[in-house]
């Protein structure tokens, strides 16, 4: 019942959304666009809706100021030299569909021409994956995984060519290692039968994986077979630094990966509130009511033609 429940409710964001006046249509010849991948860490609004974490409710003294001031924090970000390019975000921990809307309609993303998006959580769940875009989405699918969160789909049409973009987070490490694993695996397994899917019935389209794994890409659970895939963390320009540190040591837990070789350029944002002065990521901090995130943005320039 909860996969047709949330399932339409996807279909319908999808219809609302593409009923938005095309002032953001372009007019000149694209060769291509930028996507880019953030965990924001926690982004809950003011409200309590009985489902956040109990540190964000408005007993623990969390408020809609508290959340304003978070989300003038994410519009700095989201302009950053290589963040202001980008035309396909897609986020990772925000509360729902009403936080997504509020960053969409933030005013540097509203001059951007962002007006399209997609968020959806598992049942019950605190926080979502969500996408924006200032490209038209075409439609939007909903792939749910049992026990943890559900892969989003958008499909784009861009340069005559369909771009399917998944978005997903895969299962954090807290918890039994086997458990943990295991829902990887399944989120995993949903990835890779829609893209098999995809390849064998439209061949010439790309298709993108993107957002927070919360495992390196080649572990094997998310991404069962690294060799379909064109990841941009095997080039060597980022000298062994990566997206999230853990006990010190960097991760590569944020991704964009391509289904065909046709990144032009890549990189992960290290600039301006992103950083700590030891170059480690600046983590939100409830409890200070400081910071930005403990993950840092990736970024992919796809050139299609």
């Amino acid at each position: 019942m909860f996969r047709k429940t949330i399932t339409s409710f996807v279909s319908l964001l999808a219809v609302l959304f593409l009923l938005v006046s095309c002032t953001g249509c372009e007019t000149e010849e694209r060769t291509g666009f930028r996507i880019a991948q953030w965990n924001v860490q926690n982004l809950f609004d003011g409200n309590s809706d009985g489902t956040e974490y109990s540190e964000y409710t408005r007993q623990s003294g969390w408020s809609t100021k508290f959340y304003r001031a978070r989300l003038e924090n994410l519009e700095d970000v989201l302009s950053y030299p290589n963040l202001v390019k980008a035309e396909i975000i897609i986020l990772n921990e925000v509360e729902n569909s009403n936080v997504i809307s509020d960053i969409m309609h933030l005013d540097a993303l509203q001059k951007r021409g962002f007006q399209y998006q997609a968020c959806a959580s598992g049942e019950g769940g605190a926080i979502s994956v969500g996408i924006i875009s200032s490209i038209p989405i075409a439609d939007m699918h909903l792939h749910s995984v049992q026990g943890a969160r559900p892969v989003v789909e958008a499909r784009f049409e861009i340069c005559g060519r369909n771009v399917y973009v998944l978005a997903l987070h895969g299962k954090s490490n807290l918890g039994e290692e086997d458990e943990v694993t295991e829902l990887r695996k399944m989120t995993g397994a949903a990835v890779s039968n829609r893209s098999d899917y995809l390849r064998t019935n439209d061949p010439t389209c790309l298709i993108i994986v993107a957002g927070d794994f919360n495992e390196d890409p080649y572990d094997g659970n998310i991404i069962h077979d690294m060799d379909l895939w064109r990841c941009f963390w095997d080039e060597d320009r980022f000298d062994g630094l990566g997206s999230y540190m853990y006990d010190n040591q960097w991760l590569h837990y944020d991704n964009i990966l391509l289904s065909t070789d046709c990144s032009s350029d890549a990189g992960v944002e290290r600039t301006g509130i992103l950083t700590d002065t030891d170059g480690s990521p600046n983590r939100w901090r409830r409890e200070l009511l400081s910071g930005v995130s403990d993950h840092l943005p990736v970024w992919v320039q796809v050139k299609l033609i």
